[in-house]
C-alpha cells in the first residue's frame, strides 16, 4: 500500500520551497496534471543531456542545459504536489515519478560523459554511487514511512542550482573554459578539467553519504527489530 507518512527536508531551500508550493501548486493544478509535469521533467532532462552533448560544438549550449535543468527542477518540484492537491496520489505515480527521476539523471550524466566537459567513467561512477543513495532512500521510504528528501541541508533543488549557476558562469570565464585543468593523466584519465573534478567531489560525497546513511538505517531498523521481538515476548 502506498503510504508516506512524513518527508524529511531540512535543506536550505525548504521554507522558501513551502511558500512558493502554497502559492503556485493551486494555480498549477488547474492548468496540468501530474502526468504531464512528470513527463515535462524527463523531457527537460533529455533536453539537458543533449545540450551537454553539443558542447562540443559550442560552450553556448550549456545555457541550454541550465535552462532544462531548471525546467526539471521545477517540474520535479511540483508534480508530487499537484497530484496530491488535486487528491491524485498513488503508488503508480509514485513509482512513476521516482523512475522519471532516475532515469532523468543517467541520461543528463551520459551527456555530460558523452561530452568534451566530463569523462564518461567518471559520469558513470557517480550515477552509481547516486543509485545507491536513492535505493537507500526508496527503501527506507518503504520500511518506516520516511523519505529523505535532504543530506546535511542540500538536497536535489540545491544540488540542481549551485550546477546551473556554474554551467553559466563556465562560457564566461577565461579560467575555466575550455574547462582543462591539468593535460597530465590522473587515475588514467587525461585531460582533467573542472566537470571531473566536480564528478570526483561528488563521488566523495555520494560514496560516505551512502556508507553512513545504510549503516545509520540498518542501526535504527535493527532497534526496531528488537523492540518488537522484546514486546512479542512480553505478551
Amino acid at each position: 500500500m502506498y503510504k508516506i507518512e512524513n518527508k524529511i527536508d531540512d535543506s536550505i531551500t525548504r521554507k522558501l520551497k513551502d511558500k512558493l508550493k502554497k502559492k503556485w501548486t493551486p494555480k498549477l493544478a488547474n492548468v496540468f496534471s501530474p502526468n504531464f509535469l512528470s513527463i515535462l521533467g524527463l523531457i527537460s532532462s533529455v533536453f539537458a543531456g543533449l545540450c551537454f552533448y553539443l558542447t562540443q560544438f559550442s560552450e553556448y549550449w550549456l545555457f541550454g542545459a541550465a535552462a532544462a535543468i531548471l525546467i526539471n527542477c521545477f517540474a520535479d518540484e511540483f508534480d508530487g504536489e499537484v497530484a496530491r492537491y488535486k487528491k491524485e496520489a498513488t503508488g503508480h505515480g509514485f513509482f512513476t515519478d521516482r523512475m522519471f527521476d532516475q532515469l532523468g539523471f543517467f541520461l543528463v550524466m551520459l551527456g555530460l560523459g558523452l561530452s568534451p566537459l566530463m569523462q564518461l567513467p567518471l559520469a558513470l561512477l557517480l550515477v552509481v554511487v547516486y543509485f545507491i543513495i536513492s535505493m537507500n532512500v526508496f527503501l527506507m521510504a518503504y520500511a518506516t514511512g520516511k523519505f529523505r528528501i535532504a543530506y546535511g541541508k542540500f538536497g536535489p533543488v540545491e544540488l540542481r542550482l549551485g550546477f546551473v549557476i556554474y554551467c553559466i558562469c563556465t562560457p564566461f570565464s577565461k579560467y575555466i573554459y575550455p574547462y582543462v585543468l591539468s593535460e597530465g593523466k590522473f587515475l588514467g584519465i587525461t585531460p582533467i578539467t573542472s566537470f571531473d573534478l566536480i564528478a570526483l567531489i561528488g563521488i566523495a560525497i555520494f560514496a560516505l553519504i551512502a556508507i553512513f546513511t545504510i549503516v545509520e538505517n540498518f542501526t535504527y531498523l535493527f532497534k526496531v527489530r528488537k523492540k518488537i521481538l522484546f514486546k512479542s515476548q512480553v505478551k
